[in-house]
């Protein structure tokens, strides 16, 4: 009888070492971990650049003389610990490798640059100088005050952008709608492959360059003579101008 019920647990044990060797094979791993950190700069940044694979990135400027820096890191394996680092004035939010995904929620001083790429996740930047960013997959939000100039590039998703007092805008969607909230702007561009674009602008002046391929139009307001300038270009989609 022993006998018996020692080979039943012989067989059983070597099912769950077949069952762990599959999973293993096919890299189920179980859940992954997730965890939080934050960390102070104190080096003087003057210029945040992105280069993350997957993740939200939100960056947003404040009157303040440090940079800090949250991470909310998903990861199979071993820990990736730190996953930015800082070059000189510049701060770099990279991706965690293979497995592993981060989210970034940085605070930084007034004034800073921020430039680079997500492949898959959202990128917000609230408040800071001149803007250069865009999302493989995701949407991008911006809310400027006194940039120089600002762009905003998304392959698959939303343009959606506040601006004031900015010299000059590009926006382009290749698969999504582009909003603009625009006030004191000089120069935009923007542009949807496949999606509607709405400018809502301060009645004024306004040179307006309007183009849809599959679509309607709806812009009042032009004057050949304005300074500012709107270049607004859909293939499939609508154009709006909206005045406030």
């Amino acid at each position: 009888m022993n006998g018996g019920m020692n080979k039943v647990g012989l067989a059983l044990g070597g099912a769950v070492l077949v069952v762990a060797g599959v999973a293993i094979a096919w890299g189920w791993e179980g859940p992954p971990t997730k965890t939080e950190r934050t960390d102070r700069v104190e080096a003087a940044v003057q210029h945040v650049d992105i280069d993350n694979d997957s993740g939200q990135v939100f960056v947003t400027s404040a009157d303040v003389t440090e940079t800090v820096v949250e991470q909310r890191i998903t990861y199979r394996g071993d820990d990736p610990g730190r996953t930015f680092r800082v070059d000189g004035s510049t701060l770099l939010l990279h991706g965690c490798g293979p497995d592993c995904s981060v989210g970034y929620e940085v605070t930084v001083p007034l004034g800073v640059e921020v430039t680079g790429r997500v492949s898959s996740g959202d990128i917000v930047v609230e408040g800071t100088g001149n803007v250069d960013v865009r999302a493989n997959s995701g949407n991008v939000e911006l809310r400027l005050r006194g940039a120089e100039r600002v762009s905003a590039v998304v392959d698959s998703g939303d343009v959606d952008v506040d601006l004031d007092d900015v010299a000059e805008v590009e926006a382009r969607a290749s698969s999504g709608n582009v909003d603009l909230d625009l006030v004191g702007v000089d120069v935009v561009r923007a542009e949807a492959s496949s999606g509607d674009i709405t400018a809502t602008v301060p009645r004024g002046a306004y040179r307006v360059r309007a183009s849809t391929d599959s679509g309607h139009q709806d812009v009042s307001g032009d004057d050949p003579n304005a300074e500012r300038v709107l270049e607004l270009t859909t293939s499939s989609g609508d154009v709006t101008v909206r005045g406030t």
